[in-house]
């Protein structure tokens, strides 16, 4: 199993199609090696969740983020 994470791209950049090209890259890499790729992706980011879509990623499940604090 392998898993994607921190994806971003500049501002400046957006809309070029950079981000999908390294994570295709990144799957083809992996393809031969791992049986499965997982990544999550905030439900609001719709522009991330259109590009891996569009890479064969489907949603299995969600998750919930929390911040934990020391008392």
């Amino acid at each position: 199993m392998a898993a994607i994470g921190n994806v971003a791209t500049s501002p400046l950049h957006r809309g070029k199609g950079l981000a999908r090209a390294v994570c295709a890259r990144v799957c083809a890499e992996l393809r031969d090696d791992v049986d499965h790729i997982g990544l999550n992706v905030d439900q609001d980011n719709h522009a991330a969740l259109k590009c891996y879509q569009s890479l064969g990623f489907e949603r299995v499940s969600s998750y919930e983020e929390a911040l934990l604090r020391r008392r």
